[in-house]
């Protein structure tokens, strides 16, 4: 692997600032992990449209101590979206996700955006103008016990079982496996 860039022992660590995905920069170029963790969950209990929701993210913006108690806030709007309608649910992930999308940065050597704009388009480095995007990858495997060749899709893996279900047909259905495997 590359070594890290030279940077200041703080909040700014080599790992912040490496290509991908990294968190934001306040006023004064300090990459800190809890502002922007603190927003997106906010804007996801704020996305419940209730006021239990309202008062978790006023609770979660002025927890001095997020560093350790964190979890509990995320525990709290788990519970919050199990009690709440499907449709204030759905409300509150996408605003969870809308808020990541603007709020964290998509790096790729000097340059960085948003990572919705990374999403939207190529003006931040994006391979061949497309913007990111996901792809399904095929590859080659064997078959358990034969030297038999079978194009299999590379997120399909057995159970062990020769016989046993895929966890890809298991966790998103057959008809789903049969298009991504072709």
């Amino acid at each position: 692997p590359n070594p890290p860039p030279a940077v200041a022992a703080s909040a700014n660590a080599w790992w912040l600032l490496g290509p991908g995905v990294s968190f934001p920069a306040d006023a004064k170029g300090v990459r800190s992990t809890t502002r922007p963790a603190k927003s997106v969950w906010a804007a996801a209990a704020l996305g419940l449209q209730t006021t239990e929701g309202a008062a978790l993210a006023a609770d979660l913006l002025h927890e001095k101590d997020w560093r350790h108690k964190y979890f509990t806030y995320a525990v709290r709007l788990a519970e919050l979206q199990a009690i709440a309608s499907p449709e204030k649910c759905i409300s509150s992930c996408k605003a969870g996700l809308d808020a990541a999308a603007v709020t964290f940065e998509w790096r790729r050597g000097d340059k960085a955006c948003t990572l919705q704009n990374a999403m939207r388009d190529a003006s931040c480095d994006a391979p061949k103008g497309r913007g990111l995007r996901t792809a399904v990858v095929r590859g080659v495997t064997r078959n358990e016990g034969t030297r038999e060749d079978t194009k299999k899709s590379t997120s399909s893996t057995s159970t062990g079982s020769k016989d046993g279900p895929d966890f890809h047909s298991v966790l998103h259905g057959a008809a789903v496996t049969a298009r991504a495997t072709g």
